[in-house]
């Protein structure tokens, strides 16, 4: 579990150097899914058998989950730019009431804004999914 949580906050620095801001924000996310899914796969019933079975969406689940996944794409697609900037300067904020003086660096636009929305959309519903053990993921 460690070595993930590892591997995650490396990624984060890497694409942030080469702005995919997005792809930044997923490990974010994955980071917390990936403590979450432990948790929620490990817990087991009474008779110690896992508490979440593997099982399939209904017709109309996977029909709002694929419209929620449209409009979120297009929707962050538009905005990633503001977002990510707002998030980095809660940071640096965070980072100040922390003790750490960080320098502020010029923040690019995203180079990829759909195709990097569109990942991070998509990643975090198969996250969901699949920390919920819905075979769809």
């Amino acid at each position: 579990m460690l070595s993930k949580l590892s591997r995650l906050a490396i990624f984060a620095v890497i694409f942030f150097q080469i702005q995919l801001y997005a792809s930044l924000l997923l490990q974010i996310f994955f980071f917390a899914a990936n403590t979450y899914g432990w948790y929620a796969w490990s817990r087991v019933d009474a008779y110690h058998e896992a508490s979440l079975k593997i099982r399939w969406m209904s017709f109309s689940k996977v029909v709002v989950t694929l419209f929620i996944a449209i409009i979120l794409t297009l929707l962050l697609s538009f905005n990633i730019d503001k977002v990510f900037i707002f998030l980095a300067h809660v940071t640096w904020d965070i980072a100040h009431l922390l003790g750490f003086y960080l320098e502020p660096v010029q923040i690019e636009p995203d180079v990829f804004s759909f195709w990097d929305s569109t990942m991070i959309v998509l990643s975090i519903i198969a996250m969901i999914l699949m920390t919920r053990q819905y075979a769809e993921s």
